[in-house]
């Protein structure tokens, strides 16, 4: 790294530097660490490691492991761990020892994964030694038989299948089992036979697909056909709510006569509850006195033989003779119903 760059370097903060040295080769963080550490030593004011500063991003982002079964909430299974672990082997590649990419690697490791790794020293034997006892041991003809009977599970969105589907591949590729142009054209074919969602296949038309898109062009087009119906549900929903409200209060009635309806109808459960008040007294009053031979007469016999007329009929809105509710026209009168409904009562 040229002089006018370290100058540039030197006049930037310790986290402007951290981001420049992520944008350059380990070369140059090396180069760039060795300036830092010259210039503590000619007496500037110490400063932080910039090859720390260079993997700092990794020890905020490594994810945790511990090998056990099933993986415990907040943690991850090895193949996961292993990915995330992956840009910080590349990145000091070469390299027997490196102390601050070891002591980040351990620091996302718990037992009895953590066992396991006691006698590796370096981050590349650490990896290795984890690899062999919770890597995969299958080789990659297996895991492409396993991959062509991979079929959606119950529950899952035709997304986090085809997710879950080329990560799968990936492994498959890492163990030799298919290369890495294969794996658009086997995806493809894979979803295609173990999706269930049949009307989304024929909707986005890729049977009829000739060049098989990359893994990202496939997912951006399944989640784009789930976010359509998404939408699609939401407003025939809305639609139905809307309809069933319009349904439950007509457009032509008024609040007036919304009230007067409201009070007839608790005038009528009045009434009904007198008349059944009133059946059961007369019930009992009907009943024989089993100590004297003759029968008892009805507490209201007069009153009632005196009401030996037919009811007349009367509408419950306008309060008139002659016709109902259904065939009225009239404006809606809840006294005169009211009135007519109480007669009615005492007359009995």
């Amino acid at each position: 790294m040229d002089t006018q760059l370290r100058e540039q370097l030197e006049a930037l903060s310790a986290d402007d530097k951290a981001a420049v040295l992520q944008l350059l080769s380990p070369e140059s963080a090396r180069g760039a660490a060795a300036s830092a550490t010259a210039g503590t030593s000619r007496g500037d004011a110490p400063q932080r490691s910039l090859f720390t500063s260079h993997f700092g991003g990794y020890s905020r982002k490594l994810r945790l492991f511990s090998g056990k079964t099933p993986v415990p909430h907040g943690e991850v299974d090895f193949e996961t761990w292993k990915f995330q672990v992956e840009p910080l082997l590349a990145d000091i590649r070469g390299e027997t020892d490196n102390v601050e990419a070891t002591r980040i690697i351990r620091q996302s490791l718990l037992r009895p994964a953590l066992d396991t790794v006691r006698e590796a020293f370096t981050a590349v034997q650490i990896v290795e030694v984890l690899e062999s006892v919770y890597g995969i041991v299958v080789d990659g003809k297996e895991l492409l038989v396993q991959f062509f009977v991979n079929y959606q599970k119950e529950k899952e969105t035709p997304s986090q299948y085809l997710q879950r589907l080329y990560l799968q591949a990936m492994q498959v590729v890492e163990r030799g089992g298919m290369g890495v142009r294969e794996v658009p054209e086997n995806l493809l074919r894979q979803f295609i036979r173990g999706c269930f969602d049949d009307e989304m296949i024929n909707k986005l038309g890729l049977e009829k697909i000739d060049n098989p898109p990359s893994f990202a062009e496939l997912l951006l087009l399944v989640r784009k056909e789930e976010a359509r119906r998404t939408e699609k549900k939401l407003r025939l929903a809305r639609k139905k709510e809307g309809r069933v409200s319009s349904m439950s209060v007509p457009d032509e009635m008024t609040s007036s006569e919304l009230e007067d309806k409201k009070k007839i109808a608790e005038l009528q459960a009045r009434v009904e509850k007198l008349e059944a008040k009133e059946q059961c007294k007369s019930t009992t009053a009907a009943k024989p006195d089993k100590s004297a031979n003759k029968p008892v007469k009805p507490k209201y016999e007069k009153r009632r033989m005196g009401s030996n007329s037919r009811r007349k009929i009367f509408c419950y809105k306008c309060g008139e003779d002659g016709h109902l509710v259904d065939a009225c026209k009239k404006t809606s009168n809840a006294e005169l119903v009211q009135e007519k409904l109480l007669q009615r009562t005492l007359n009995k």
